[in-house]
């Protein structure tokens, strides 16, 4: 796996030798890389809380997992494409799942306020125990359809 080297990469994708698997560390990694990086550079005192540490570790768990369930189901069925399929597939489902998120946090968000559970911090953004949870289930719902939609691909599923 090259870590700095892209002329060696490139040239082993063009050559085709990059193998499924070794495909696959590129993309854990990457998602390392993009969910791990942002949560870093927040680590100024006093402005990360507990849920948002939670928030973070939970997001990236569940990225890693759900990534590694996929490409499971992908070996189990043609092996083949995992990286492409992963790609494509997300986008609709991503989109999906977005339309479905935003007016769940907005129900929560008016149902806590009218209950008195929403906690006031002024005008700054906290992250709080909803989120974290809203976050996680909506994160592993995307993956569990994700692989759902990976197994009809490669031919383990007839159903479309």
């Amino acid at each position: 796996m090259y870590f700095w080297n892209t002329g060696a990469l490139a040239s082993e994708l063009q050559k085709e030798t990059v193998t499924e698997s070794e495909q696959v560390k590129y993309l854990v990694a990457t998602i390392l890389l993009y969910e791990i990086l942002p949560f870093l550079t927040s680590w100024i005192p006093n402005t990360v809380d507990i849920w948002s540490f939670l928030d973070g570790a939970v997001s990236v768990s569940i990225m890693v997992i759900g990534a590694l369930v996929c490409a499971k189901a992908n070996r189990q069925g043609d092996n083949k494409n995992f990286l492409t399929r992963f790609i494509c597939l997300s986008w609709p489902l991503g989109i999906r799942f977005v339309v479905l998120m935003l007016p769940t946090y907005l129900v929560v968000e008016i149902i806590l306020r009218m209950l008195g559970l929403q906690v006031a911090h002024g005008d700054k953004y906290q992250t709080e125990w909803y989120d974290v949870a809203i976050s996680a289930l909506y994160s592993g719902l995307v993956f569990w359809r994700l692989r759902r939609w990976i197994r009809v691909v490669s031919g383990q599923s007839a159903t479309v």
